[in-house]
């Protein structure tokens, strides 16, 4: 700075000497007297010579420049240019270094501090908030268990969603990918603990690795939240009239797309609350999750207005309130509809042999058979029309099936080890529905199959039904060529079966019925296309000791139920430990057994059917949200954003 100045008082022609033939100005009078500078129109208006340029500088600042400083300075250059000028002459260089610390004036502003730290917090933004936007998140991801079975505090499913809307919002960058990846794993995990157990407990899989292999199974299924942590505010940044439409149906497409081993679906919290659940049988389940979280972003998109000053009332609520009405209303004219049919309903005593038997219980055969001959005399006499087995407990072969390469049925030979269950079903005049186990051949290849029949007290026997879903990991190794080598190393669990081909729907005493055995039950697609092959009755038998006292088989009733409600047909739902009930065509449950209980569960259940728009349109509604979810992001990558994240 001081070279600079030196160079440019040279350039400037110095005055012709006005001080030799005036008096001292009094600006020198006053600088040397110590007194305040002159303002500069006094400078102006009497056509005198400026006082120096740090006068001039700090003419409109209070601190004036030393003394020694002013009166060693050469003449300053005409008034006119001075005054003309934009930016006051710099000080020489020891009037800078002296005053440097005085000045603060005179020294440039230091740079604005970045409002978050360098490192791995740099794409993440200020770490006090991103903290709190994880414990936002979290506070989402806890709920998810509690919504429904066995806790079923399905009220808060209408806001729960909010604090995860408020994080995703907030957060930018990667953070928000990593905000979606905890939130899924977490409420995942949460959910889904109870397979620890079961690989511990019947895997004979150390805890470590038990613990390993569930994160890694609830990390593949948190894509969901992930995505749905990168949509919530990229649609809204684009669509803020309508994003609040367009989120929802960005889950529901998720759900019904993205593959899930336990498909667990946000709608089905509200499977005990009739009235509503009954969207269910026009939409499907997706209808409900669409609902539920439509007034999580409404609520959301009001508070934010709120927060802008913007008005909150409009046409949106409006129509949230009409089909929230609407939808109440359709529940309501279905009980109706219900009540008036069940009067005159055929109805139907079914006694569930729950046998509460371990794992370990099975290995003598003749000590189960035993026992469940014992359980079925005993639901006889307590008048029972049906008697049903669980899941596999029939432990002798009862058929050899020969298939072709279409899986038609060439050739079925009934095995010796029917007579047990036919000479029992005679002798307690009750038809029999039992789990059992088949072979199943298809040219050179001979496969067991988890397989269910039914035996009448006359010796005829039904059409055997193979289980077509099967469960990874525990009746078949999916990618077996790469996966079974590093089975055998972690545990000593071996179990193959062939898949089912075909569903069976078959009469039994002029009800036309399904087998849905084990985890088939909570597939919506596969279970509708047994409905409407003629199925009036649904009968799933499942084994669910390996679950152990968790949440669980709860969890598992509650999805089968769903069924029920959306396809309008009766469920019987035998589990060896428990949970077994029926349900009516409405998805409501009787009264639930208890886990390990060994009983006899006799329920009447009236034999209604309801028919339902879902059966015949299917997922039409989730495809509608595929087109629709899909169009907005095709137009939204030439849309600006309106918005960005706080960070």
């Amino acid at each position: 700075m001081a070279k600079k100045d030196n160079k440019s008082r040279k350039t400037v022609p110095p005055p012709l000497k006005p001080a030799s033939k005036q008096p001292v100005s009094p600006a020198h009078r006053s600088t040397s007297s110590k007194k305040p500078t002159p303002s500069p129109q006094q400078h102006t208006s009497s056509k005198k010579p400026t006082p120096p340029p740090q006068q001039q500088a700090t003419s409109e600042k209070p601190t004036p420049p030393p003394q020694k400083q002013a009166t060693s300075e050469k003449p300053t250059p005409p008034p006119q240019k001075q005054a003309t000028s934009e930016k006051p002459t710099p000080p020489p260089q020891k009037q800078a270094t002296s005053e440097k610390p005085t000045l603060s004036n005179q020294r440039p502003s230091a740079p604005p501090k970045p409002s978050h730290a360098s490192g791995f917090w740099s794409a993440y933004g200020d770490r006090g908030l991103f903290s709190w936007r994880i414990g936002a998140v979290l506070l989402t991801s806890i709920s998810q268990p509690l919504l429904s079975a066995p806790f079923n505090w399905w009220p808060w499913h209408w806001v729960a969603w909010l604090p995860f809307l408020w994080a995703v919002h907030q957060q930018g960058g990667k953070g928000r990918w990593f905000l979606g990846y905890l939130g899924g794993t977490a409420s995942n995990f949460m959910i889904f603990y109870w397979v620890i157990q079961a690989q511990v407990e019947f895997g004979k899989i150390k805890y470590p690795v038990a613990v390993g292999l569930n994160w890694l199974l609830c990390s593949s299924l948190s894509f969901i939240w992930i995505f749905l942590a990168w949509g919530i505010p990229w649609l809204s940044q684009r669509y803020p009239r309508v994003w609040i439409y367009l989120v929802p149906a960005f889950l529901a497409s998720m759900e019904y797309l993205l593959p899930q081993l336990f498909p667990y679906m946000q709608g089905v919290s509200h499977y005990q609350v009739t009235t509503i659940y009954q969207i269910s049988s026009l939409i499907g389940i997706y209808g409900l999750t669409f609902l539920v979280l439509w007034c999580n972003c409404l609520i959301y998109d009001k508070f934010r207005r709120w927060q802008q000053e913007r008005p909150i009332f409009g046409y949106d609520i409006a129509l949230f309130v009409m089909i929230l009405l609407s939808v109440l209303a359709y529940g309501r004219f279905r009980q109706f509809t219900y009540d008036q049919k069940v009067k005159t309903a055929r109805r139907l005593k079914v006694a569930m042999l729950q046998s509460s038997l371990l794992p370990g219980d099975h290995y003598d055969r003749r000590k189960v058979d035993q026992l469940y001959k014992k359980m079925s005399t005993q639901a006889a006499l307590l008048g029972a029309d049906w008697i049903v087995w669980s899941e596999g407990e029939y432990k002798q072969l009862v058929s050899d099936v020969l298939i072709d390469a279409n899986g038609d049925i060439l050739q079925t030979k009934l095995s010796a080890g029917l007579s047990d269950i036919r000479a029992l079903s005679r002798k307690l005049d009750r038809p029999i529905l039992v789990g059992t186990y088949g072979r199943l051949h298809q040219g050179k290849e001979s496969n067991w199959t988890n397989a269910a029949i039914h035996v009448l007290p006359n010796g005829d026997v039904g059409q055997r039904y193979d289980k077509i879903l099967l469960v990874p990991f525990g009746e078949y190794i999916p990618f077996e060529r790469w996966i079974a080598p590093i089975m055998k190393r972690i545990t000593h669990w071996r179990s193959r079966y062939a898949f089912g081909r075909k569903q069976v729907v078959q009469p039994l005493q002029g009800i036309p019925y399904s087998f849905l055995i084990c985890y088939e039950a909570i597939y919506p697609t596969f279970v509708r296309e047994s409905v409407r092959k003629g199925s009036r009755l649904l009968v799933n038998i499942t084994y669910d000791a390996w679950f152990g006292r968790t949440t669980a088989p709860y969890q598992h009733m509650m999805l089968a139920a769903s069924r029920s409600a959306e396809l309008g047909v009766p469920l019987v739902r035998l589990a060896t430990t428990g949970v077994s009930t029926t349900v009516d065509a409405l998805g409501r449950m009787n009264k639930l057994s208890p886990l390990y209980q060994r009983q006899v569960v006799l329920q009447e259940i009236p034999l209604v059917y309801m028919p339902s728009l879902y059966l015949w349109i299917g997922d039409i509604f989730v495809w509608l949200c595929i087109a629709t979810v899909l169009v907005a992001l095709l137009r939204g990558l030439r849309r600006p954003a309106t918005e960005q994240p706080t960070a």
